[in-house]
């Protein structure tokens, strides 16, 4: 190989990672501004520290999980239509219902598409827990 051959292949190394780390970087801006949107630009979810409500579309209660893991497994039994499931995560106090509509407080956010919250009015007022993101609304 002689030296223009060995230029060339350190030139196309040196492309090749600026390129890899041009294509992370906007992978790390879209991931951080779609999960983690900032206050004030026009997001459809609350951030954390805002209020918003739960809504569960055609039903008049949200379950909320008293833990992520607790959340985790509620999800892994509606996938699983596991009745038993259910039963065992009641018995458990492993979750707990508030009517559609009821005002919370984001905290946290969990795992992809989970957010703990709290909620602020209601029997349950006060009481922390997780659900799905796709519950929480703005209005």
């Amino acid at each position: 190989m002689n030296e223009q051959d060995d230029i060339l292949h350190k030139k196309i190394g040196c492309g090749t990672i600026l390129i890899l780390c041009a294509i992370v970087g906007i992978a790390i801006v879209y991931i951080e501004r779609t999960y983690h949107p900032k206050p004030g630009t026009g997001a459809t979810q609350p951030t954390i520290g805002e209020q918003g409500f739960l809504r569960m579309p055609g039903d008049d209660y949200c379950i909320i999980a008293v833990s992520e893991a607790a959340l985790d497994r509620a999800i892994d039994t509606a996938i699983a239509k596991d009745e038993w499931g259910w039963r065992e995560l009641a018995r458990d106090h492993q979750l707990f219902l508030v009517p559609s509509g009821t005002r919370i407080l984001v905290l946290d956010y969990g795992g992809l598409g989970k957010r703990k919250i709290r909620v602020v009015e209601g029997n349950w007022e006060g009481r922390a827990g997780w659900v799905v993101a796709e519950h929480i609304c703005a209005k």
